[in-house]
């Protein structure tokens, strides 16, 4: 007899929570509960408790790292960070990541060890041009190259924002 095959499971991460039982609904709709483990918690580069901003000036979806000078509406959050993730998974390896953390993928790349990025195959991911110093898209590719990645696909979607997918081999 054949034996079952692995299903293979996906983990997904949403902070806000109406949004988090909206993404609950969705993998139900879906069919996919024993696929899909949801998890009410920000990814960030540490787990330590964060201002989540969910309203103001310049905010067009919730985030970690609100524009300087910002006046907003924002609700404490639980954190977690990329090596916790992976740990608490059980991932030694994981096939595609894809990040849409508005802004936060700088903290939550930057401060994960190489060790554990070298578990990740392939990125895919939204970019934010936050300033000219190391988060943008230049520093985010730099940083990547240094660790091991090739970039497959770049593409600015304005002068703001884009995405990048790298690929480590």
């Amino acid at each position: 007899p054949i034996g079952r095959v692995p299903v293979p499971c996906a983990s997904a991460y949403e902070p806000l929570p109406a949004f988090f039982e909206q993404m609950k609904v969705n993998v139900k709709l879906n069919g996919l509960e024993d696929r899909v483990r949801c998890f009410n918690v920000a990814v960030a580069g540490d787990q330590t408790d964060r201002d989540l901003t969910i309203r103001g000036d310049g905010i067009f979806f919730p985030t970690l790292v609100p524009p300087d000078n910002t006046a907003g509406v924002a609700t404490r959050v639980s954190c977690t960070n990329l090596i916790a993730l992976l740990e608490t998974n059980d991932l030694a390896r994981v096939d595609m990541l894809k990040m849409d953390v508005e802004g936060s993928e700088y903290d939550i790349l930057y401060s994960t060890p190489s060790h554990a990025l070298e578990r990740i195959r392939e990125l895919r991911l939204e970019y934010h041009n936050l300033d000219n110093r190391d988060r943008n898209v230049n520093g985010l590719k730099q940083f990547l190259s240094a660790r091991g990645y090739g970039i497959t696909r770049e593409q600015a979607a304005s002068p703001v924002n884009g995405t990048v997918w790298a690929r480590h081999d």
